[in-house]
Protein backbone atom coordinates (compact mmCIF):
# COMPACT_ATOMS: atom_id res chain seq x y z
CA UNK A 1 0.00 0.00 0.00
CA UNK A 2 2.90 2.36 0.79
CA UNK A 3 4.31 1.94 -2.72
CA UNK A 4 0.93 2.70 -4.30
CA UNK A 5 0.60 5.93 -2.32
CA UNK A 6 4.14 6.91 -3.24
CA UNK A 7 3.45 6.25 -6.94
CA UNK A 8 0.34 8.48 -6.79
CA UNK A 9 2.23 11.27 -4.98
CA UNK A 10 5.10 11.19 -7.49
CA UNK A 11 2.60 11.22 -10.36
CA UNK A 12 0.79 14.27 -8.95
CA UNK A 13 4.05 16.14 -8.25
CA UNK A 14 5.25 15.32 -11.77
CA UNK A 15 2.10 16.74 -13.35
CA UNK A 16 2.36 19.94 -11.29
CA UNK A 17 6.05 20.43 -12.15
CA UNK A 18 5.47 19.62 -15.82
CA UNK A 19 2.73 22.23 -15.93
CA UNK A 20 5.09 24.84 -14.52
CA UNK A 21 8.21 23.82 -16.50
CA UNK A 22 6.33 23.54 -19.80
CA UNK A 23 5.67 27.26 -19.88
CA UNK A 24 9.01 28.23 -18.30
CA UNK A 25 11.34 25.87 -20.20
CA UNK A 26 12.85 28.61 -22.32
CA UNK A 27 13.30 31.01 -19.42
CA UNK A 28 15.05 28.33 -17.34
CA UNK A 29 17.21 27.27 -20.28
CA UNK A 30 18.36 30.84 -20.96
CA UNK A 31 19.18 31.30 -17.29
CA UNK A 32 21.05 28.03 -16.68
CA UNK A 33 22.86 27.64 -20.02
CA UNK A 34 26.64 27.55 -19.38
CA UNK A 35 28.27 25.01 -21.71
CA UNK A 36 31.70 23.43 -21.41
CA UNK A 37 32.10 23.43 -17.62
CA UNK A 38 34.05 20.68 -15.86
CA UNK A 39 31.01 20.03 -13.67
CA UNK A 40 28.78 19.29 -16.66
CA UNK A 41 31.47 17.07 -18.22
CA UNK A 42 31.87 15.02 -15.05
CA UNK A 43 28.16 14.30 -14.71
CA UNK A 44 27.72 13.71 -18.43
CA UNK A 45 30.24 10.91 -17.82
CA UNK A 46 29.00 9.62 -14.46
CA UNK A 47 25.32 9.84 -15.34
CA UNK A 48 25.62 7.20 -18.07
CA UNK A 49 27.09 4.47 -15.85
CA UNK A 50 24.23 3.17 -13.60
CA UNK A 51 21.87 1.97 -16.35
CA UNK A 52 24.33 -0.31 -18.23
CA UNK A 53 25.48 -1.82 -14.94
CA UNK A 54 21.93 -2.72 -13.93
CA UNK A 55 20.91 -3.72 -17.46
CA UNK A 56 23.85 -6.04 -18.12
CA UNK A 57 23.38 -7.73 -14.75
CA UNK A 58 19.62 -8.18 -15.21
CA UNK A 59 19.94 -9.58 -18.75
CA UNK A 60 22.60 -12.12 -17.83
CA UNK A 61 20.75 -13.23 -14.70
CA UNK A 62 17.49 -13.57 -16.65
CA UNK A 63 19.16 -15.60 -19.41
CA UNK A 64 20.55 -18.02 -16.83
CA UNK A 65 17.05 -18.81 -15.59
CA UNK A 66 14.91 -19.01 -18.74
CA UNK A 67 12.02 -21.36 -18.02
CA UNK A 68 9.63 -22.16 -20.86
CA UNK A 69 8.03 -25.47 -21.79
CA UNK A 70 8.10 -24.50 -25.45
CA UNK A 71 11.55 -24.44 -27.07
CA UNK A 72 10.33 -21.81 -29.54
CA UNK A 73 9.30 -19.48 -26.71
CA UNK A 74 12.61 -20.08 -24.97
CA UNK A 75 14.60 -19.32 -28.13
CA UNK A 76 12.58 -16.18 -28.89
CA UNK A 77 12.87 -14.87 -25.34
CA UNK A 78 16.57 -15.70 -25.26
CA UNK A 79 17.09 -13.82 -28.52
CA UNK A 80 15.18 -10.81 -27.17
CA UNK A 81 17.23 -10.72 -23.97
CA UNK A 82 20.51 -11.06 -25.89
CA UNK A 83 19.46 -8.09 -28.02
CA UNK A 84 18.75 -6.11 -24.85
CA UNK A 85 22.07 -7.18 -23.37
CA UNK A 86 23.90 -5.97 -26.48
CA UNK A 87 21.95 -2.73 -26.37
CA UNK A 88 22.83 -2.02 -22.73
CA UNK A 89 26.45 -2.96 -23.33
CA UNK A 90 27.03 -0.79 -26.38
CA UNK A 91 24.79 2.12 -25.42
CA UNK A 92 26.73 2.32 -22.17
CA UNK A 93 30.09 2.24 -23.93
CA UNK A 94 29.14 4.74 -26.64
CA UNK A 95 27.65 7.13 -24.09
CA UNK A 96 31.00 7.03 -22.30
CA UNK A 97 32.76 7.71 -25.61
CA UNK A 98 30.58 10.75 -26.24
CA UNK A 99 31.56 12.17 -22.85
CA UNK A 100 35.26 11.19 -22.74
CA UNK A 101 36.49 9.44 -25.89
CA UNK A 102 39.65 8.06 -24.25
CA UNK A 103 37.51 6.01 -21.82
CA UNK A 104 35.68 4.08 -24.56
CA UNK A 105 37.98 1.04 -24.70
CA UNK A 106 38.52 0.84 -20.92
CA UNK A 107 34.78 0.82 -20.36
CA UNK A 108 34.23 -1.82 -23.06
CA UNK A 109 36.61 -3.99 -21.03
CA UNK A 110 35.04 -3.04 -17.70
CA UNK A 111 31.52 -3.80 -18.90
CA UNK A 112 32.72 -7.16 -20.27
CA UNK A 113 34.31 -7.99 -16.90
CA UNK A 114 31.13 -6.89 -15.16
CA UNK A 115 29.19 -9.29 -17.39
CA UNK A 116 31.41 -12.16 -16.19
CA UNK A 117 31.01 -11.04 -12.57
CA UNK A 118 27.23 -10.85 -13.06
CA UNK A 119 27.20 -14.51 -14.10
CA UNK A 120 28.89 -15.63 -10.88
CA UNK A 121 26.78 -13.36 -8.66
CA UNK A 122 23.58 -14.65 -10.27
CA UNK A 123 24.72 -18.28 -10.01
CA UNK A 124 25.37 -17.78 -6.29
CA UNK A 125 21.88 -16.42 -5.68
CA UNK A 126 20.13 -19.04 -7.79
CA UNK A 127 21.80 -21.71 -5.64
CA UNK A 128 20.77 -20.02 -2.37
CA UNK A 129 17.58 -19.90 -0.32
CA UNK A 130 16.95 -16.45 -1.82
CA UNK A 131 16.51 -17.82 -5.36
CA UNK A 132 12.81 -16.94 -5.64
CA UNK A 133 13.35 -13.40 -4.39
CA UNK A 134 16.32 -13.02 -6.72
CA UNK A 135 14.21 -14.02 -9.75
CA UNK A 136 11.71 -11.32 -8.89
CA UNK A 137 14.45 -8.73 -8.35
CA UNK A 138 15.92 -9.55 -11.77
CA UNK A 139 12.55 -8.99 -13.43
CA UNK A 140 12.10 -5.65 -11.69
CA UNK A 141 15.56 -4.50 -12.81
CA UNK A 142 15.03 -5.74 -16.37
CA UNK A 143 11.67 -3.98 -16.72
CA UNK A 144 13.07 -0.73 -15.33
CA UNK A 145 16.13 -0.79 -17.60
CA UNK A 146 14.15 -1.71 -20.71
CA UNK A 147 11.67 1.14 -20.24
CA UNK A 148 14.39 3.53 -19.12
CA UNK A 149 16.51 3.06 -22.22
CA UNK A 150 14.52 1.52 -25.06
CA UNK A 151 11.19 3.07 -24.04
CA UNK A 152 12.68 6.55 -23.80
CA UNK A 153 14.38 6.16 -27.19
CA UNK A 154 10.98 5.43 -28.74
CA UNK A 155 9.57 8.59 -27.16
CA UNK A 156 12.59 10.57 -28.41
CA UNK A 157 12.11 9.49 -32.01
CA UNK A 158 8.41 10.33 -31.77
CA UNK A 159 8.67 13.88 -30.43
CA UNK A 160 11.93 14.96 -32.10
CA UNK A 161 12.35 18.13 -30.02
CA UNK A 162 15.43 20.22 -31.04
CA UNK A 163 18.08 20.58 -28.35
CA UNK A 164 18.57 24.05 -26.91
CA UNK A 165 22.26 24.38 -27.85
CA UNK A 166 21.38 23.83 -31.53
CA UNK A 167 19.07 26.86 -31.70
CA UNK A 168 20.56 29.88 -33.45
CA UNK A 169 17.80 32.09 -32.09
CA UNK A 170 16.21 30.45 -29.02
CA UNK A 171 13.50 33.09 -28.72
CA UNK A 172 12.02 32.33 -32.15
CA UNK A 173 13.09 28.70 -32.61
CA UNK A 174 12.09 27.30 -29.22
CA UNK A 175 9.57 24.43 -29.40
CA UNK A 176 7.34 23.03 -26.67
CA UNK A 177 7.89 19.38 -25.81
CA UNK A 178 4.34 18.35 -26.79
CA UNK A 179 4.67 19.63 -30.37
CA UNK A 180 5.91 16.73 -32.48
CA UNK A 181 8.68 18.02 -34.74
CA UNK A 182 10.13 15.09 -36.64
CA UNK A 183 11.19 11.49 -36.24
CA UNK A 184 14.68 12.45 -35.17
CA UNK A 185 16.75 10.27 -32.79
CA UNK A 186 19.00 13.07 -31.54
CA UNK A 187 16.15 14.90 -29.88
CA UNK A 188 15.82 16.61 -26.54
CA UNK A 189 12.65 15.17 -25.00
CA UNK A 190 12.97 13.24 -22.74
CA UNK A 191 16.47 13.04 -21.25
CA UNK A 192 18.24 9.69 -21.50
CA UNK A 193 20.97 10.83 -19.12
CA UNK A 194 18.41 11.78 -16.46
CA UNK A 195 16.80 8.36 -16.90
CA UNK A 196 20.14 6.59 -16.49
CA UNK A 197 21.02 8.77 -13.49
CA UNK A 198 17.75 7.76 -11.78
CA UNK A 199 18.65 4.07 -11.99
CA UNK A 200 20.51 3.97 -8.62
CA UNK A 201 17.06 4.04 -6.99
CA UNK A 202 16.94 0.37 -7.98
CA UNK A 203 19.32 -0.26 -5.06
CA UNK A 204 16.18 -0.41 -2.95
CA UNK A 205 15.71 -4.02 -4.09
CA UNK A 206 18.73 -5.01 -1.97
CA UNK A 207 16.77 -5.50 1.28
CA UNK A 208 15.01 -8.42 -0.45
CA UNK A 209 18.35 -10.19 -0.93
CA UNK A 210 20.64 -9.11 1.91
CA UNK A 211 20.59 -7.36 5.26
CA UNK A 212 21.97 -4.22 3.66
CA UNK A 213 19.70 -1.16 3.46
CA UNK A 214 17.24 -2.65 5.94
CA UNK A 215 17.82 -0.01 8.61
CA UNK A 216 16.06 3.33 8.34
CA UNK A 217 19.39 5.13 8.58
CA UNK A 218 20.87 3.22 5.62
CA UNK A 219 17.74 3.80 3.57
CA UNK A 220 17.78 7.53 4.31
CA UNK A 221 21.46 7.93 3.36
CA UNK A 222 21.00 5.91 0.16
CA UNK A 223 17.91 7.91 -0.79
CA UNK A 224 19.70 11.24 -0.31
CA UNK A 225 22.71 10.07 -2.36
CA UNK A 226 20.45 8.84 -5.17
CA UNK A 227 18.54 12.13 -5.27
CA UNK A 228 21.72 14.25 -5.21
CA UNK A 229 23.35 12.20 -7.98
CA UNK A 230 20.22 12.40 -10.14
CA UNK A 231 19.75 16.16 -9.61
CA UNK A 232 23.43 16.88 -10.35
CA UNK A 233 23.14 15.02 -13.64
CA UNK A 234 19.89 16.77 -14.54
CA UNK A 235 21.39 20.21 -13.86
CA UNK A 236 24.55 19.33 -15.83
CA UNK A 237 22.51 18.38 -18.89
CA UNK A 238 20.60 21.67 -18.77
CA UNK A 239 23.81 23.65 -18.32
CA UNK A 240 25.22 22.15 -21.52
CA UNK A 241 22.03 22.99 -23.40
CA UNK A 242 21.35 19.34 -24.15
CA UNK A 243 18.00 19.33 -22.36
CA UNK A 244 15.24 21.50 -20.93
CA UNK A 245 13.72 21.16 -17.46
CA UNK A 246 10.75 19.16 -18.82
CA UNK A 247 13.19 16.77 -20.55
CA UNK A 248 15.20 15.87 -17.46
CA UNK A 249 12.12 15.71 -15.23
CA UNK A 250 10.34 13.28 -17.56
CA UNK A 251 13.41 11.09 -18.09
CA UNK A 252 13.94 10.67 -14.36
CA UNK A 253 10.29 10.18 -13.44
CA UNK A 254 9.73 7.52 -16.13
CA UNK A 255 12.47 5.38 -14.57
CA UNK A 256 11.41 6.00 -10.98
CA UNK A 257 7.75 5.20 -11.65
CA UNK A 258 8.63 2.14 -13.75
CA UNK A 259 10.79 0.86 -10.90
CA UNK A 260 8.15 1.48 -8.23
CA UNK A 261 5.31 -0.04 -10.29
CA UNK A 262 7.41 -3.09 -11.20
CA UNK A 263 8.51 -3.49 -7.60
CA UNK A 264 4.92 -3.21 -6.42
CA UNK A 265 3.60 -5.76 -8.96
CA UNK A 266 6.45 -8.28 -8.75
CA UNK A 267 8.09 -8.00 -5.33
CA UNK A 268 5.52 -6.48 -3.00
CA UNK A 269 2.27 -8.12 -4.06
Amino acid sequence: MKNKKLIIVIGIVYLILMGYFTFNDLKIALWIYNPGTAYAKVFEFLGTIPMPIMGIFACIAFLMDLRYDSKIKKILMGFLIVMNLSYFFFIGAFSIRDAISSMFVPFIILYALWGVASFFIARKYYASDKADEFRKVVRVLLATCAIGVIGLDIIKTTFGRPRFYLLDDPITQFKYWFKIQSHEFNSSFPSGHAAKAAMPFALFVLPYLTNHLKSNGSKAITLVLCIVFMLCTMIARMMDGMHYATDVLTGAVVVILTFLISKNLILDK
